[in-house]
């Protein structure tokens, strides 16, 4: 079938990034793609080698210490509880407990290893959203605050999330199966470029969205495979798939570019609300979408303590150019949002196995610059 549909490439040119030039045309080429990427055994390496002897391990001993940090927790939670009871009946402790009981030293050790092999948090700054803008972009009183701010090196920058944004600040969990949102997705997806685990770039509109779907399911089953993850946990081949489309749900272009249109227009915002400039989309200047897989711990979206599977992390940058009010045809400056949030299908066996993901947990950077690119 591949030979039949193949077109021919040229060898001394390279296909261009999201361009015509780049085809993929079999499920095959997509398949072998992403197992290269997130490093996968192919069928011809040994499964005791040493690297998938390292990934076992490494997934058990993450596994355990998420298991313990909730038995002791819950261990916690009941001597608490049981301390309550106490003083309801006029029976008070002799002096008050730490709030992690007698293991709050191996609660907070374990915190921290599952800490550091998340990765680094964003980090969050307690000034009002408001504040920020005005700080990074001239005061936020008039456009030629913010031209001055945004012409220094580097241009300017601040960092929001959902929860700073009018309209997405109590923005619901949305549901992660199969739902009205999945159509738009298929279209969002199958007019845009992605990049999965760091692979080549794919044309969703060559390759297609049920292709795609395919193969981060069947990349995700060999993930879970490598390690060994499914011992704590069955896993359905459906979830895979339902997995790979809440992800493309979370990174497509109506949710991460949406969010970034909402960033841009708040933070060009002056003190009444009025637009100091006006953000218009440049299409031309879209990056592809990216997504990455990885087996590791996450913090719950609702502060629930800790679980383990496979981690999803999604980005999407848009830029946009910015416009007086009043004048459309002189560009003033440009500005760029990067959009990124995370998703976890659970593994460890531990409550609820439905993806754990919340809206109001992404971040968006925006960058406001006169010309070149910010750094």
């Amino acid at each position: 079938m591949a030979s039949q549909i193949a077109t021919k490439k040229s060898k001394r040119n390279p296909p261009e990034i999201c361009g015509d030039a780049f085809v993929v045309v079999t499920v095959e080429e997509i398949e072998l793609s992403l197992s290269s990427v997130v490093a996968l055994p192919s069928d011809d390496e040994d499964e005791g080698s040493d690297a998938v002897l390292e990934a076992r391990v490494l997934a058990t001993q993450q596994v355990a210490a998420v298991h313990e940090l909730a038995l002791l927790e819950r261990a916690a939670a009941a001597r608490t509880l049981a301390r309550r009871l106490k003083r309801e009946a006029a029976d008070p402790p002799a002096s008050p407990p730490s709030p992690a009981g007698d293991d709050g030293a191996r609660v907070a050790e374990l915190r921290g290893t599952l800490a550091a092999a998340a990765g680094p948090a964003a980090p969050r700054d307690a000034t009002p959203a408001r504040g920020r803008v005005e700080a990074a972009l001239g005061g936020g009183a008039s456009a030629a605050a913010l031209v001055a701010a945004a012409s220094a090196p580097g241009g300017a920058r601040v960092a929001l999330s959902a929860r700073d944004l009018p309209m997405r600040g109590g923005a619901p969990k949305p549901t992660t199966k199969k739902d009205a949102s999945e159509q738009q997705s298929r279209r969002d997806i199958e007019r845009d470029c992605l990049v999965v685990d760091g692979g080549a770039p794919l044309q969703g509109g060559r390759v297609g969205y049920d292709r795609i779907v395919d193969a981060i399911a069947a990349a995700q089953a060999r993930l879970v495979a490598r390690a060994a993850a499914d011992e704590w946990r069955p896993v359905d081949g459906a979830e895979y798939s339902d997995f790979a489309k809440a992800a493309l749900r979370a990174v497509n272009r109506t949710e991460s570019g949406g969010a970034g249109l909402e960033a841009v227009t708040f933070a060009l915002a002056g003190p009444d609300g009025a637009p100091l400039l006006v953000p218009v989309p440049d299409s031309k200047g879209a990056e592809p979408l990216r997504l990455s897989f990885k087996l590791g711990p996450a913090a719950c979206p609702s502060g629930g303590g800790w679980r383990w599977g496979i981690r999803a992390q999604v980005q999407g940058a848009t830029f946009y150019r910015l416009f007086a009010p009043d004048d459309f045809d002189t560009e003033v400056l440009r500005a760029r949002a990067t959009y990124a949030n995370s998703l976890l299908l659970p593994l460890d066996g531990l409550g609820d196995a439905a993806p754990l993901y919340d809206r109001g947990t992404a971040t968006v950077d925006v960058d406001v610059f006169a010309e070149a690119a910010p750094l």
